[in-house]
């Protein structure tokens, strides 16, 4: 993916797809330039009016370690809420202590959305040799 928009575009059609009935904007954050091997995204959603809805706006980390690529969301309006990782599998931690918890209620679109960018972005993020 030669382009930080097109990363953007791509994640918020994803959110779009798993996150019903919101739609979704995508804004880069921190590390997004050419290599978007790491970089955190701001994903934030609208409801079909219109209205935007910071509170459940969510911060998308990217990050390899290895060969793998790994993603961490959460809440940044709500701490409280528990945050996913998702690597090779979702793991859920608390989002205040860290530790490891069981899956919220209605988590499973996140974790949806989780898999789904995991396919859609491993190819696009391979290093060139």
């Amino acid at each position: 993916m030669s382009e930080p928009g097109a990363l953007c575009r791509r994640v918020a059609a994803a959110a779009d797809l798993c996150l019903k009935p919101h739609l979704h904007a995508v804004v880069a954050g921190d590390g997004l330039g050419e290599e978007q091997l790491d970089c955190t995204l701001q994903i934030q959603p609208r409801n079909r009016d219109g209205t935007r809805l910071p509170l459940d706006d969510i911060e998308l980390e990217i990050y390899r370690s290895g060969e793998d690529l790994h993603l961490m969301l959460s809440w940044p309006a709500q701490p409280q809420q528990p945050m996913l990782w998702q690597g090779n599998h979702p793991v859920w931690m608390d989002g205040e202590s860290g530790l490891r918890c069981e899956r919220p209620d209605g988590g499973g679109p996140l974790e949806a959305l989780a898999r789904r960018l995991r396919a859609l972005l491993g190819p696009s993020l391979q290093p060139s040799d």
